[in-house]
């Protein structure tokens, strides 16, 4: 490379920053943060190309690609897609380079006299290579959008695969055709050139695509959890109610045989066999839940019922005020989850040794929730949480990895396993309406 063309690259250097900064801006979300750290990182960028340069590295487009990667600890943490546009704009910087390279070779090479037409056939050269790689990155805005949606593990690597399957080909084409002078691939490479910028270039749209796939997957299920919920607790509350009604049908001969049994019979045992019995219907009633909250009641009073069913002693308390501003989506991810991982827990170990003890309460604007519950030792943990065995990762996300993401929008959540027992605290920051004067009265 000549020192023409090292004056020309480190001039379109700013450039390129600017193309992969608006990139940038465009697929990842901005921290809050002060503006001049965003210069600080520009000026550390330039440094680090300024060594690079004085140690004798060329400034190729590449290059600055990979440095440029420092700007993206501005952004939020998305390590998927980091890792996937990393890869996806250096694999395209180095397969455009290659084929730019092919063509201007193919082009006849003029000779210039003066140093000035020299230094201006070079930056037009290079002009014409950053108006394609502009090209390029637009086209991967223009396929791409902020997509917040993890993909399982499995899918990520697939993607990653790709960009790294190119780039061993370049190493490949690079070595045949350039270093090795093999003109009989040149034909071959181009339009394989040309194939790997198409396949890169939509590389982040698929990644979308199989996101918003994902997403979709997930939202199914979780819909199709609440209508089986919602449809479970109206036919439990449905039969409560046929059966209250039934009782008090019969109540006014219930009392009037009762009256007539102490008028009549000197011994009272014959009248408390008969209050026993009717006693005994009552308490085949079951007890309905009522915070006041139709979604919470919802879900608690199936777990609850589902617990029992197991023989599963439960213990619950709470102390929350009607008004409570939870809605049924967090109401379900929340509690169903836990509750099932709970009743999983439990149906692990010996009877007696199970257990489930629920705490809500309610003060200073915050809903406070405990759930604690028996549990086999856990040996294995991942990001604060125990690992699942369940084998589906795609509706593995309506797990403790869900009940997370619902709480961490607005509280906090700490988990945690000691003696036998597994115990999640949550802290959820909810306001009640104006008017609704109960967290003065706690």
């Amino acid at each position: 490379m000549s020192a023409y063309e090292i004056v020309v690259i480190g001039l379109f250097i700013p450039i390129n920053f600017y193309l992969v900064t608006r990139l940038f801006n465009h697929v990842f979300i901005k921290r809050q943060e002060a503006r001049g750290m965003r210069v600080k990182r520009w000026i550390l960028c330039l440094g680090v190309l300024a060594v690079l340069i004085l140690l004798g590295f060329r400034p190729l487009p590449y290059i600055t690609v990979l440095v440029s990667m420092v700007l993206l600890s501005g952004y939020e943490k998305d390590r998927q897609r980091m890792a996937l546009v990393g890869l996806v704009m250096f694999s395209i910087s180095v397969y455009w380079m290659l084929l730019f390279d092919l063509i201007t070779r193919v082009l006849p090479q003029p000779v210039f006299e003066g140093p000035i037409l020299s230094f201006l056939y070079v930056g037009f050269l290079w002009l014409i290579y950053y108006i394609g790689l502009a090209v390029l990155y637009e086209l991967l805005r223009y396929t791409t959008s902020r997509q917040t949606q993890q993909l399982p593990k499995n899918m990520w690597f697939m993607l990653l695969l790709i960009p790294t399957i190119c780039l061993v080909s370049y190493v490949c084409c690079y070595y045949a055709v350039i270093l090795q002078s093999q003109k009989i691939w040149s034909a071959m490479v181009i339009p394989l050139s040309f194939a790997m910028l198409f396949i890169n270039s939509i590389l982040l749209m698929l990644y979308d695509s199989l996101a918003t796939m994902v997403k979709a997957t997930r939202e199914k299920a979780l819909l199709d959890q609440q209508l089986q919920m919602q449809n479970e607790y109206y036919t439990r509350l449905h039969t409560a109610q046929k059966r209250i009604a039934a009782l008090n049908h019969d109540m006014k001969n219930h009392l009037r045989t009762a009256s007539q049994l102490a008028s009549t019979t000197a011994d009272s045992g014959e009248l408390v066999a008969y209050l026993d019995s009717v006693a005994q219907r009552l308490g085949k009633i079951n007890t309905v839940i009522s915070t006041g909250n139709p979604g919470l009641d919802s879900i608690l009073n199936i777990k609850i019922a589902e617990l029992a069913s197991e023989k599963i002693p439960t213990d619950i308390q709470t102390h929350i005020p009607p008004s409570l501003q939870l809605n049924f989506e967090q109401a379900v991810v929340i509690f169903g989850n836990l509750l099932d991982n709970a009743k999983e827990a439990c149906l692990a170990l010996e009877f007696e040794q199970r257990f489930v003890n629920i705490r809500l309460s309610y003060a200073n604007e915050m809903l406070f929730i405990q759930l604690e519950n028996s549990s086999l030792p856990i040996e294995k943990w991942q990001d604060g949480l125990p690992c699942s065995t369940k084998e589906d990762s795609l509706v593995h996300g309506l797990g403790l990895k869900n009940v997370q993401k619902i709480v961490e929008e607005n509280g906090s959540m700490l988990v945690k396993a000691e003696g036998g027992k597994f115990v999640i605290t949550i802290t959820l920051y909810l306001q009640l309406p104006k008017n609704d004067n109960y967290s003065t009265q706690k």
